[in-house]
């Protein structure tokens, strides 16, 4: 909440708030997102959700099922084993901008990857390439970047996952 007492999340609404217990005991009113505020994901962003690994990135965009939009481009890469959740590694060069732009970048796809968790497949990892950020992303024009695409996402989907059926058969058939 700012000084004003409204919320840097947008509008919010008292009809579906619930009290927590504050510092010193009190009782705290909050207040949940009204219908038609920004997307407010929930919870951090633990190391199981993301790409770490080099060899994992030069993987995923050598052979992942590409999706472009006008200021990323999404690469798509079924894993192998149990669905463990969908997985975000990000890339932003030196061309883009400042270590602050890049990182700022960084930050507001991580929040719009959160607000749109069930895009994302459970068993998919997910690079995503920043081209350019002009105007610089507001994560509400980021999560409707992403939602326009969500038919191409799921049909890369899709596809990475009979990419992953077929190199698998191979492996068994040993060639």
């Amino acid at each position: 909440m700012t000084a004003g007492g409204h919320s840097p999340h947008g509008p919010l609404s008292t009809a579906s708030s619930r009290s927590g217990e504050g510092e010193n005991g009190s009782v705290v009113e909050v207040a949940a997102p009204a219908a038609g505020a920004r997307p407010c994901p929930q919870g951090q962003f633990p190391a199981a959700q993301r790409v770490r690994k080099r060899s994992e990135f030069l993987e995923i965009q050598a052979r992942g099922r590409r999706v472009s939009t006008p200021r990323f481009v999404l690469l798509l890469w079924a894993r192998e084993g149990a669905p463990t959740g969908a997985r975000l590694g990000i890339t932003v060069s030196r061309k883009v901008g400042g270590a602050v732009t890049r990182n700022r970048a960084k930050r507001v796809l991580r929040e719009a990857f959160r607000a749109t968790r069930e895009i994302w497949p459970p068993d998919c990892d997910l690079v995503v390439i920043v081209r350019h950020l002009r105007p610089p992303p507001a994560l509400v024009s980021v999560v409707a970047e992403l939602r326009e695409v969500e038919r191409t996402i799921r049909r890369r989907a899709a596809e990475a996952r009979r990419d992953r059926n077929a190199r698998a058969d191979a492996l068994a058939r040993g060639d």
